[in-house]
């Protein structure tokens, strides 16, 4: 699940010791589950884990920056597609979709050097060092705490709500 409400949210990882399974799920702050957080998996097929620093704690990383963030995770230059025109003139111009490829041709279509998969490049190793490889058994953190880390950092871009 990818919450792009305004509501709080928290996002709230456990360990399941039967199925040897590690569960993140968003929460209101009332403890209602909503969903879990969708994985977006960069470097761990097995799925998302904390509290050591490996494939599976970068990937948590990123999918928490990912969803905390929203739709403004998504690459600016490419619209989250990670395709562009590279001709100019075949640019769709248009002000909701700007650089957007307007064209399916492969010869006149190159990936988007901006992004990263389709986001805007996120600081998720750093965010996985100094909170995720730290994470016991069980963790909780907000949407709102996330996004203020990125703020002081100063890793959110203008156009993001804060």
């Amino acid at each position: 699940m990818n919450d792009n409400s305004g509501d709080e949210v928290i996002y709230h990882g456990y360990h399941r010791s039967s199925a040897a399974v590690s569960l993140v799920t968003i929460e209101t702050e009332h403890g209602q589950q909503l969903g879990l957080l969708h994985h977006v998996v960069r470097y761990s097929p097995t799925g998302l884990n904390w509290g050591y620093q490996g494939s599976g704690p970068a990937d948590l990383a990123r999918s928490l920056l990912i969803a905390a963030l929203g739709d403004h995770a998504r690459c600016p230059a490419c619209a989250g597609t990670t395709k562009l025109a590279c001709n100019r003139d075949h640019y769709r111009d248009q002000p909701d979709n700007p650089g957007r490829a307007a064209t399916d041709d492969p010869e006149l279509i190159q990936r988007c050097l901006a992004c990263d998969d389709g986001y805007r490049p996120l600081p998720y190793q750093d965010f996985q060092t100094e909170h995720v490889a730290t994470w016991g058994n069980q963790w909780r953190i907000r949407r709102a705490d996330i996004q203020a880390w990125l703020a002081r950092r100063g890793d959110l871009a203008s156009d993001v709500p804060r």
